[in-house]
């Protein structure tokens, strides 16, 4: 992604739909806080690379046709990846109810998901379907489970530079340890 223009999305849905078509997330930064004080709390802004790692997909394309506009070319996976999310219930909330959703919206195709249980076990079921309409739905799925999975790590971290140094450090240390390694960063 070196030298290209990155595009960043709040929406955990739309980020897991792009990077189930190839589009990657930023690896130095894949997601930034964004404080609100309209929500009072802050949110996840991910970020995501212009191009698609084969060259293959446009994320402004993909963007724009999120957003309402032509549809990217008959049979893409990324318009059944939308059709799957509107067709979410109400209560699907959860990373698991997104599976249940996902094994149940394919069986409804006739695609069925034999041992599937849990998002773990995603990465290695789709790995030989590689173009199968299931490992776009069921990427989706687990890179929605990714995103949060970022976001989390994140919101626990607290983040400092000094200069040309720069360190993130989890919340969950403890508060003595925390603070002597943040006093030691400013110097």
């Amino acid at each position: 992604m070196t030298g290209q223009s990155t595009y960043q999305t709040g929406d955990v849905n739309l980020a897991a739909a792009l990077m189930a078509v190839g589009i990657p997330l930023d690896i130095e930064c894949p997601v930034k806080l964004i404080e609100s004080s309209y929500r009072g709390k802050p949110y996840g802004s991910f970020l995501l690379a212009a191009i698609s790692e084969d060259g293959q997909e446009d994320t402004k394309k993909l963007m724009d046709f999120w957003s309402g506009g032509d549809v990217p070319r008959i049979g893409h996976p990324f318009v059944a990846i939308c059709e799957f999310i509107r067709a979410k219930p109400e209560g699907v909330l959860s990373s698991e109810d997104w599976l249940t959703h996902a094994i149940d919206w394919l069986a409804d195709r006739d695609l069925k998901c034999p041992g599937l249980v849990k998002i773990d076990d995603i990465p290695d079921f789709v790995k030989p379907l590689r173009n199968a309409i299931q490992s776009y739905i069921l990427a989706f799925v687990y890179n929605r489970w990714t995103c949060f999975q970022l976001y989390n790590n994140a919101r626990r971290s607290v983040h400092q530079s000094a200069g040309n140094r720069h360190t993130m450090i989890d919340t969950k240390l403890a508060k003595p340890l925390r603070n002597e390694l943040l006093a030691r960063l400013e110097g």
